[in-house]
């Protein structure tokens, strides 16, 4: 075979391996946008498809979110997936033991099929482990032409204050406001004032 039939097949399979890998990947995973310096607790944590998906967009582990904050919270989640047609899960949690936070998050993800029901697969899980103090949000395929890991950390810039002073109600719903507002023009759609 000469060499340059040689370099076409050569290409040929490469662009059939990452198209495959590109469609076998719903979730993607990004790149963790906020740690802590405080490590990992190494205490056991359960594997993200033994954490239950209650059918909730806000799932409290831990407790750290007081009845009303859940609530509104939830229904600010719902009436996204109505006007965006976007899942937006929160899930608080102790930890993720010895399994870094951004692989955890996907795997939670994947497993509850976040966005699987919309119409172009969009889904974010923003995921605080609290006993570890690291966060990090997971975002499908679709939404990353709509919001960059950049934005992430700016909304969470306003959320890691209010999360050292444990004000987790007040924190994550800064955090959900800001993704909102830099998701929503992109989209198209309007929620009013979050």
């Amino acid at each position: 075979m000469n060499p340059l039939k040689r370099l076409t097949v050569s290409v040929l399979v490469l662009v059939c391996l990452v198209a495959c890998l590109i469609s076998c990947k719903r979730i993607a995973p990004s790149k963790p946008v906020e740690q802590s310096t405080v490590p990992v607790s190494g205490s056991a944590s359960p594997a993200p498809c033994s954490i239950p998906f209650s059918g909730n967009l806000v799932n409290d582990t831990v407790g750290v979110l007081n009845d009303d904050s859940k609530n509104k919270l939830e229904q600010k989640l719902a009436a996204l997936k109505g006007a965006g047609k976007i899942d937006f899960a929160v899930v608080t949690l102790k930890s993720t033991g010895e399994q870094p936070i951004a692989d955890y998050s996907l795997a939670l993800a994947r497993c509850w099929s976040i966005g699987d029901q919309n119409p172009d697969g969009s889904g974010m899980l923003m995921l605080l482990a609290v006993d570890d103090r690291k966060w990090h949000m997971q975002i499908s395929r679709s939404m990353e032409k709509v919001l960059s890991n950049e934005e992430i950390q700016n909304a969470g810039s306003q959320m890691t204050p209010l999360l050292r002073e444990q004000n987790y109600p007040e924190g994550i719903d800064r955090f959900v406001d800001a993704t909102i507002k830099t998701i929503a023009p992109r989209r198209k759609f309007s929620m009013g004032t979050p």
